[in-house]
């Protein structure tokens, strides 16, 4: 009989641990699936969005950046500006570019944007390219804007002005889990770029 008893325990300790790790086995695989999909359908992830910025880099025969940032809500981001902004003409207008991912390269003296803007009236698109350093006309820490198509939930954004009055004003949103002041993010990037700066350690990654 205790042996029985034994055997059952065991039987049920097995099942218990079993089922929780399958549960834990069912859900990787099914966040890797839904990241699969949602690229498959035009999506985009923190990921796929850094190895861009880096093959921008690579492509244009540039160092890799000395800082990358990504916000962690890019994914819901993205989403809605693709929903409401990209092909559409939003109401109201963007306030201003909304970026998804800001890389600088310190030694090339480039800024890599990708970001989605429209213009008042008209529908909004999607864009990635290269500033260089001398473009910018200031760089500030400003309140982000309520919107309907700005699923953030960044309080504050990183502002680049371009001296090219005809170009957008850039808003990366500045993620409150990078664990950065809005004013001391401002100091670090206008460090690299005004004074080209490099951040110590190699690569700064904020996502």
């Amino acid at each position: 009989m205790m042996y029985v008893i034994v055997i059952l325990i065991g039987v049920l300790l097995l099942l218990y641990f079993g089922g929780r790790w399958l549960l834990h086995e069912s859900r990787e695989v099914g966040f890797v699936l839904r990241k699969l999909i949602k690229q498959a359908t035009g999506g985009q992830t923190e990921d796929t969005l850094i190895r861009q910025a880096h093959a921008a880099f690579s492509e244009r025969g540039l160092p890799a950046p000395d800082m990358v940032a990504v916000p962690r809500d890019t994914e819901k981001l993205y989403d809605a500006l693709r929903s409401e902004v990209i092909g559409r003409v939003p109401e109201p207008a963007l306030p201003a570019a909304v970026g998804i991912v800001l890389a600088i390269c310190i030694d090339g003296g480039y800024i890599y944007l990708h970001a989605v803007s429209a213009a008042p009236g008209e529908a909004g698109s999607e864009h990635d390219g290269f500033l260089e350093f001398d473009d910018v006309a200031e760089i500030r820490a400003v309140p982000t804007v309520a919107h309907p198509a700005i699923a953030s939930s960044a309080e504050s954004a990183l502002e680049l002005q371009q001296h090219d009055a005809s170009g957008p004003a850039f808003h990366m949103p500045i993620d409150p889990a990078w664990g950065i002041d809005a004013d001391d993010l401002v100091r670090h990037v206008t460090a690299m770029i005004r004074e080209r700066r490099k951040p110590g350690g190699g690569t700064v990654i904020l996502r």
